[in-house]
């Protein structure tokens, strides 16, 4: 954001300097928030764009509440990973929950109060009613784009603060209810680790409680490669896939990084259980290739019974020789070539795990894909034991949820894509 004016869409409309400072203190505390213009280029009118750094929703600053809406904005901070607003001077962080107070299940939780010890600090935790500082987000509300985070939970508060009282009660709602942490200290990360617990804890002590939803967090994200072989085919001749293997596709389109990876590594762990090594599968081609098969039908039942079992591959070895079989390394080349600094330095994710370079530097296009697979295949095993184990079988060190990881963890979720995608064209070919 500019210190003095914003520019809105070439429009020459500007953001004047008294409403820049009035919101000074949101803006300093909210990085990835901005003041833009709206409508006309003599309106008065603004909104606060991406609040949580969330480009879905934003917050009209007409006119008459200029200073309204600063007085409750300038006491947050929006974390970007949580439908929730840190309240700075008393630390409480409040979590956005509903304004259908009228439902057995929000009255049943309405009042609830503990106290939840994590790490040896004792945390105080209630169900109750909203701050007024909500409101004043909920009234401001708009939404502008589709969303993966529900508008962070403002919709029912909409609905609340623009309701007359005949309304309220023809919807069930009423002064909406929030999830309250007393007294934390505004640490993303770390708040995420809690939350985990907590939500474990809550959900094993009464299984209708509402788990807290901690959002992917939100960075630039980098592209893949738009078109795999530089351009999209005039046709494509579709054969059937395993639904399972869509379904992990699917799944793995979006979310966080770590549960994009785990299920592009599926995708292939779950092909490679299936996979049938060259020599055994020749074998069978050529016991079913016989043209007087079917006069001993016992014996060509025994030739591919043995085929079978002569394949003695562990799971991993399997995994390599599909990914030998199906995978074109000129693919996975493209991904590398366009952030060398990623792949070929040691990575140290937070939570003690190491992952080893998986290219040389200064290698080129053409040693890569003479002998590269089997590396690609050691390093994306490695990132999903220390995700899935808990703790690295090896070297007993972790992948940590927190922002650096996410971030670190980013290219090679599009580098495990390619690979996810091409054992989903190719596993029944081979």
């Amino acid at each position: 954001m500019k210190d003095t004016e914003i520019d809105a869409s070439g429009d020459g409309a500007e953001v004047p300097e008294e409403l820049i400072e009035l919101f000074a203190p949101f803006l300093q505390s909210n990085s990835g928030s901005s003041i833009e213009p709206v409508g006309a280029p003599d309106s008065k009118d603004f909104v606060i764009a991406n609040p949580w750094s969330d480009s879905s929703l934003e917050f009209l600053i007409t006119q008459d509440k200029h200073e309204y809406i600063a007085n409750a904005l300038n006491t947050l901070i929006l974390p970007k990973r949580f439908s929730a607003i840190w309240h700075k001077d008393s630390k409480d962080f409040e979590i956005i929950w509903t304004a259908f107070i009228n439902r057995k299940s929000v009255k049943e939780l309405n009042g609830r109060e503990f106290t939840f010890t994590y790490d040896g600090k004792p945390y105080k935790c209630e169900f109750s009613a909203c701050s007024d500082e909500l409101i004043v987000l909920a009234d401001a509300f708009q939404p502008v784009s589709a969303t993966n985070t529900q508008y962070r939970n403002l919709l029912t508060h909409q609905m609340y603060v623009h309701s007359d009282e005949k309304e309220r009660d023809a919807y069930d709602v009423g002064r909406p209810v929030s999830f309250w942490i007393r007294s934390v200290d505004l640490d993303e990360d770390e708040l995420a680790i809690l939350i985990y617990h907590l939500n474990f804890y809550m959900s094993y002590f009464d299984e209708k409680t509402p788990l807290i939803i901690i959002h992917a967090p939100v960075r630039e994200e980098k592209s893949k490669t738009r078109y795999i072989d530089g351009s999209f085919p005039k046709s494509i001749n579709a054969r059937s896939i395993d639904l399972n293997l869509l379904h992990f596709w699917n799944a793995a389109r979006d979310g966080d990084e770590v549960r994009r990876f785990i299920y592009y590594y599926r995708i292939i762990e779950y092909s490679a259980a299936l996979y049938i090594e060259n020599s055994a599968r020749m074998s069978v081609r050529k016991a079913l290739a016989k043209p007087n098969i079917l006069d001993d039908v016992a014996a060509a039942t025994e030739i591919l019974v043995t085929a079978v079992q002569q394949s003695k591959m562990d799971d991993f070895a399997k995994l390599q020789a599909m990914i030998r079989d199906l995978v074109d390394p000129s693919h996975l080349w493209t991904e590398i070539e366009a952030q060398p600094d990623v792949f070929t330095k040691k990575i140290h994710f937070d939570g003690g795990f190491t992952l080893d370079p998986l290219v040389a530097v200064g290698i080129t296009k053409d040693q890569y894909c003479t002998n590269a697979l089997d590396n690609f295949c050691r390093r994306i095993k490695d990132i999903r034991n220390a995700l899935s184990h808990g703790r690295d079988m090896r070297t007993s060190s972790v992948i940590a949820p927190t922002h650096r990881n996410y971030a670190l963890l980013q290219p090679w979720v599009l580098l495990i894509s390619v690979a996810a995608g091409e054992v989903l064209l190719y596993n029944d070919v081979v």
